[in-house]
């Protein structure tokens, strides 16, 4: 800790989209947008299938956690989710992308992995 301030560990991102969808790398980072919004069965993965914990609802985000696995689900003014922002820490990409795959999520959905900036 420094000054009270957890340090912060390395994490890989991810982001559960709904199709169809469009992305853009921009100065501020990615932007998305859809026509459409996520399934409910998204908040049932995060909290069954990933074994987050849902932590408080607050200005259009839920957020959940796990010790591998941070996620935020950014909703839209109806309550409907508009995107899911996962930070894998301590969780491989190729462990989730198996699990998304083998869940209902995966025909309307799509489990994006922006590419590394790593050389």
């Amino acid at each position: 800790m420094i000054q009270g301030v957890p340090l912060r560990r390395r994490y890989e991102a991810a982001f559960i989209l709904p199709l169809p969808n469009e992305k853009r790398l921009t100065d501020d980072g990615w932007e998305f947008s859809a026509d459409t919004r996520l399934p409910e069965a998204t908040r049932i993965f995060l909290a069954t299938t990933l074994g987050m914990q849902p932590l408080e609802r607050f200005a259009g985000e839920q957020h959940f956690v796990s010790p591998d696995v941070d996620a935020s689900a950014l909703e839209d003014d109806s309550g409907a989710i508009e995107l899911v922002h996962i930070k894998l820490y301590d969780m491989r990409a190729e462990h989730l992308l198996k699990m998304f795959d083998a869940s209902s999520l995966a025909a309307t959905t799509e489990l994006f992995f922006p590419p590394s900036w790593k050389k």
